[in-house]
């Protein structure tokens, strides 16, 4: 599946002053349209990259992490790995287990759904909870993402799977 995006080209994008045509993009990665100062640009390829330029690209959905280390600043590039790896939304590991699986979906015994997320995780990982432990519980997935030094799950990590 082939995907439109648009990057607004940050000050510190590694891309800044190269021409688009100089940029080594993996096969199938096709740069588009730039707009400056909203005015389309007539000759893509031969175009100068500045900070606010709007640069659209049309890639498979696959190779879309590529064009983001490309593009983007590495710390912006980090956090689209960390969302990758930890899921979409960041929940405090003392909200209440029913309370997120009413609103994501899932079911778990009555006992568990008194329970917060972090005792939840502590419990299915018998007390050594370690950052990256998953449970699925139906579409929802639970990572845990930060763990303090006593082992008590601070935040976690959910994606909803369809």
């Amino acid at each position: 599946d082939l995907t439109v995006v648009g990057y607004r080209i940050a000050d510190d994008s590694p891309v800044i002053d190269r021409r688009v045509d100089s940029l080594l993009a993996p096969e199938g990665v096709k740069f588009v349209a730039v707009f400056r100062d909203d005015y389309a640009i007539s000759r893509v390829d031969s175009h100068m990259i500045r900070p606010g330029d709007l640069l659209y690209v049309i890639c498979p959905q696959e190779k879309l992490f590529i064009v983001n280390q490309m593009l983007l600043p590495t710390n912006e590039v980090a956090e689209l790995e960390q969302a990758e790896y930890f899921g979409d939304f960041t929940l405090h590991g003392d909200a209440v287990v029913g309370e997120v699986l009413d609103a994501y979906g899932g079911e778990v015994p009555d006992k568990a759904r008194q329970m917060t997320l972090a005792q939840f995780m502590s419990v299915r990982f018998k007390n050594q909870v370690v950052p990256g432990d998953r449970i699925f519980i139906g579409s929802v997935e639970l990572v845990a993402k930060d763990v303090d030094e006593n082992g008590v799950v601070m935040q976690l990590g959910l994606r909803v799977r369809a």
